[in-house]
């Protein structure tokens, strides 16, 4: 699996998509739980839960099944507890932070497959191309050479990447915000500036 510090980056790249940035920290806490939440699956192995067992690691817990439960579950919580954070978008974010685990560690070359459609299948698979370290699941196993060439690994699959989409995504809302605080004059037709300011609105909010 990836580190757990990096299923929570991927939470705020995803976030960075989907979510205002101004949305309420509840919002954005909650993306990154639902991102680190499929790995407690790895106390199953106290109870004696192998890799084939339906609630063992990487299976129940990080299929798409799964994240759609925890999501919806995430969503009514957040709407009922925070009405000023829905958006059309907010359901999906959260789906999308849980699956995402599934498919992080699907992208790994180690360990064992992912039981995406459990438990209707309880088959585990990997994607065909894995470039992602798989990490070590002991803490004292993250903090040893093996550790740090993960977090290394995972820096420039996916700490990268996110670093970029939310560059991009904050330079558009930037760019929204600047215009529509820039003053619009009216048009000859006697059009106000009603609808260039909400024009700007929308990109800021929407992208």
């Amino acid at each position: 699996m990836p580190t757990a510090l990096t299923h929570a980056v991927s939470a705020l790249g995803l976030g960075a998509i989907l979510v205002h940035p101004q949305v309420s920290r509840s919002v954005w806490v909650c993306g990154v739980a639902l991102a680190v939440v499929p790995d407690l699956d790895v106390f199953g192995f106290q109870f004696g839960m192998g890799t084939k067992h339906l609630w063992g690691h990487r299976g129940l817990s990080h299929s798409l099944l799964f994240a759609g439960l925890l999501s919806t579950l995430a969503f009514l919580f957040i709407a009922k507890a925070y009405p000023e954070a829905k958006g059309r978008f907010l359901w999906l974010y959260f789906f999308l932070c849980a699956a995402f685990h599934g498919i992080l560690d699907g992208l790994t070359n180690g360990g064992w497959g992912v039981g995406f459609f459990a438990p209707l299948d309880s088959t585990r698979y990997f994607f065909p191309v894995r470039p992602i370290l798989v990490s070590p699941i002991s803490l004292e196993g993250l903090f040893s050479d093996w550790g740090l060439a993960v977090l290394w690994n995972e820096f420039h699959w996916v700490w990268l990447p996110t670093l970029v989409v939310i560059t991009v995504r904050m330079a558009r809302l930037n760019a929204a915000r600047q215009s529509m605080e820039r003053p619009h004059p009216a048009h000859d037709s006697g059009r106000s500036m009603t609808a260039p300011r909400l024009a700007g609105w929308k990109r800021l909010l929407f992208g």
